[in-house]
């Protein structure tokens, strides 16, 4: 099964669980026995595995990236600043089947070029957004990009983090919704960042088709029980 499908299309919200060494919201993440935690994810019920491979701000790699997609049989999308087709190129050699795209760090025509490219190498582009305008190069590169082999594998992301403060609000996402209610009902949906609790997802049943799950799971004691919470929203 690609990523697209693992996550949209279910009754209830997916859960894409991350892998991140560190993050400059929370710092340092207890190290654990990275089999272990992705053994947790699966037992748990995660749909799909992200691993965050920014080394500046997150301490990944494609390395740990590769380590990951050794050791887990669920599909893995890669979170990152990427810019580039030769990344792009590279997370696909790497074994990834998804990779983050962020509106607010690319100009629409380059953001159109890497989803063109991440579509080429059957990758899903998930690109991430934060405002009306992210919103608006997003709409035209998916109605430009409608006749791409592929195409319907195209995902949009709405962080709840403002990524200058840091800081979340679990409102962020169904305001942004608002503003193009048919481009969000036509596109499987992923909610980034904020949840940390099962009542955290109820807003957003039948809007959203996954949600993405980092520092509460790198932080439980028990990720298993905690995904097992969060899948049954």
């Amino acid at each position: 099964m690609n990523f697209h499908e693992a996550i949209s299309g279910k009754e209830k919200i997916s859960i894409i669980a991350e892998i991140k060494r560190r993050s400059p919201s929370f710092g340092e993440f207890p190290q654990r026995d990275l089999a272990t935690q992705l053994r947790a994810y699966e037992e748990g019920g995660a749909a799909a595995v992200s691993v965050v491979t920014d080394n500046k701000r997150f301490g990944g790699s494609l390395e740990l990236m590769r380590e990951v997609i050794s050791l887990t049989s669920l599909p893995v999308l890669r979170k990152d600043f990427l810019a580039e087709k030769a990344e792009l190129e590279a997370t696909r050699e790497a074994g990834a089947q998804a990779v983050l795209l962020i509106a607010r760090e690319l100009s629409q025509e380059l953001l159109e070029e890497l989803t063109r490219t991440a579509l080429a190498l059957e990758l899903a582009p998930l690109i991430e957004l934060h405002t009306q305008d992210d919103v608006a190069k997003a709409r035209a590169v998916i109605t430009n990009c409608s006749v791409e082999k592929y195409a319907d594998r195209i995902m949009l992301g709405i962080n709840n983090r403002d990524l200058t403060t840091f800081k979340t609000s679990p409102k962020y996402a169904l305001n942004l919704i608002e503003t193009d209610k048919k481009l969000f009902a036509q596109t499987p949906l992923v909610i980034e960042s904020g949840i940390t609790l099962a009542d955290e997802l109820a807003p957003y049943r039948g809007l959203a088709d996954a949600a993405l799950v980092g520092t509460s799971l790198l932080t439980s004691d028990n990720p298993k029980e905690l995904l097992m919470t969060l899948t049954h929203v």
